[in-house]
């Protein structure tokens, strides 16, 4: 995998980072080989690789050393839209290469890399039915619409509304993504969560386009 972002605000795009926040930490998820590189950087542009090398390296990535940045990347093309001979282009083939190195070396051990005893406990707890993510998405849909009824009352108890809200907000947004994983396995668990993230990364991308 190559995650690769413009710097904005001397950091990653949020579209970058709001997409890194759908991949699955808990058991059953896709852990790769990470390579990163930044482009259309200015002075802060090592702070977007860095930021990007941190979350690959908490998210349990091997994340290999080499990295890219490519400071102008429009001017990097010619007529045909391929990438012109560069020494920046040998970089990104370097990035490249590495990666297939370290994809070849570690694959066969990828497993015992990124196994965590909090994760198969979790697992088993779950197979024991002592979670049900269905409960969980039943509570937390139940708190919030106690939290609206309670605040559109005006009973004139708004901190208790507001603590049920905020509470099952925080609940639901848990169970959207534990619930399909229990229903459909963990197998296809990955590319349903992309599947139901799609509409809302396509609405976060072309909102700032449409003036929202």
């Amino acid at each position: 995998m190559v995650w690769r972002s413009p710097e904005r605000h001397g950091t990653m795009s949020a579209i970058m980072k709001a997409q890194i926040d759908w991949v699955l930490l808990s058991t059953g998820g896709v852990r790769p080989t990470l390579a990163l590189a930044q482009i259309c950087g200015s002075s802060q542009r090592f702070n977007a690789v860095n930021q990007m090398r941190i979350l690959g390296r908490w998210m349990r990535m091997v994340t290999i050393p080499n990295q890219s940045l490519v400071p102008r990347a429009w001017d990097e093309f010619d007529q045909d839209l391929r990438v012109r001979p560069s020494p920046l282009y040998l970089r990104l083939v370097d990035v490249c290469e590495k990666l297939m190195k370290f994809t070849w070396i570690t694959r066969a051990r990828s497993a015992a890399l990124t196994d965590r005893y909090s994760e198969r406990t979790e697992s088993e707890l779950a197979g024991r039915g002592r979670h049900q993510p269905i409960w969980t998405l039943a509570i937390s849909t139940l708190a919030i619409a106690a939290g609206i009824l309670l605040l559109a009352a005006d009973y004139g108890v708004t901190g208790a509304a507001l603590v049920l809200y905020g509470g099952g907000n925080s609940l639901f947004s848990i169970a959207r993504r534990a619930l399909p994983r229990a229903v459909f396995g963990a197998d296809r668990y990955p590319a349903l969560m992309g599947s139901l993230a799609r509409p809302s990364l396509i609405a976060q991308a072309t909102a700032p386009l449409l003036g929202v």
